[in-house]
């Protein structure tokens, strides 16, 4: 199983100052070749354009902005100091700006609409295709983030895992179709802060964020009910919260899967909340013949 309780590893970049450090030098290179070349109208300030199209691709669009400006400024500093043999320089710096103009807008849309995909890309690989939850590996997530938010702030969250009764007797295509009924009755009961997936099979799993199991089993009866409303579909559900409960992903998980089967055991269509160590010991203590005897009587 994952260890789920650290966030993501993220790719390492290379500091922005460095970045912007090595435009610059690659700009005053093109601007000494073309010095050295002794004549503005040369090829080499086309080298330019392979500055200013890195700028575009790995900067913020106003920093993108600023290398432009530079290279612009380093260009037209040619024009002075090596002025072409053949044409009018004021003309090709016009030329030269607006074709830095056109050239970091395109590369700028591009790099919104690769940004777009790839966002929609990182949402889809964690989304279970049926119901539109998330998937195993998205919920993994979720509730590494949820652990961290809670042992920042000291709060606690609530975790509810259902399942559909009676599920493996259903025919292949019953099971689709409760499956997506089940997922929507899910996603609609649940907060916007909350979070829901399918971790395999009916396995549906809601994580309730700022609540303990109380607020947890107030949303998961809402689930039951709105899905019993549907006609053809029960669900039973077990509720546990952290810390209570756990203190990481499987614990809870194993606690609240223990109270659903418990759900199922008892005829199904209810929400059980898990009984903690400490309940069970509590219970215990009041159902036994026991006297408490205060020291040293």
């Amino acid at each position: 199983m994952k260890d789920t309780t650290a966030h993501e590893p993220r790719p390492r970049r290379a500091p922005r100052a460095a970045l912007h450090l090595s435009l610059l030098a690659g700009t005053l290179v093109v601007e000494g070749i073309t010095l050295a070349s002794g004549n503005a109208a040369s090829p080499y300030p086309l080298l330019y354009f392979l500055v200013a199209t890195a700028a575009f691709c790995f900067l913020r669009p106003l920093e993108g902005a600023l290398q432009a400006t530079l290279i612009l400024a380093a260009y037209s500093v040619g024009l002075v100091l090596a002025p072409p043999s053949v044409g009018s320089a004021p003309l090709r710096g016009v030329l030269f700006a607006l074709a830095l103009c056109a050239g970091g807008a395109s590369i700028g849309a591009l790099r919104a609409r690769h940004d777009r995909l790839m966002t929609e890309f990182r949402r889809l690989s964690r989304t279970d295709p049926l119901t539109g939850l998330l998937d195993r590996d998205g919920f993994d997530v979720a509730m590494a983030n949820e652990f961290e938010r809670a042992r920042r702030s000291g709060s606690r969250f609530g975790l509810v895992v259902t399942a559909i009764d009676g599920f493996d007797s259903l025919p292949t295509a019953e099971r689709e179709f409760l499956l997506v009924a089940a997922g929507r009755t899910a996603a609609a009961a649940k907060r916007d802060v909350d979070s829901a997936a399918r971790l395999g099979d009916d396995e549906l799993a809601i994580i309730a964020t700022y609540t303990d199991e109380r607020g947890a089993g107030v949303l998961a009866e809402r689930i039951c009910d709105q899905a019993r409303e549907l006609g053809r579909v029960t669900l039973s559900a077990g509720v546990v919260s952290y810390p209570r409960h756990g203190a990481t992903t499987e614990q809870l998980l194993g606690a609240a899967r223990d109270a659903g089967a418990a759900a199922a055991e008892l005829g199904g269509d209810r929400v059980l909340v898990a009984t903690s160590a400490a309940d069970s010991i509590a219970a215990r203590l009041a159902s036994a013949d026991v006297r408490v005897v205060p020291a040293g009587s």
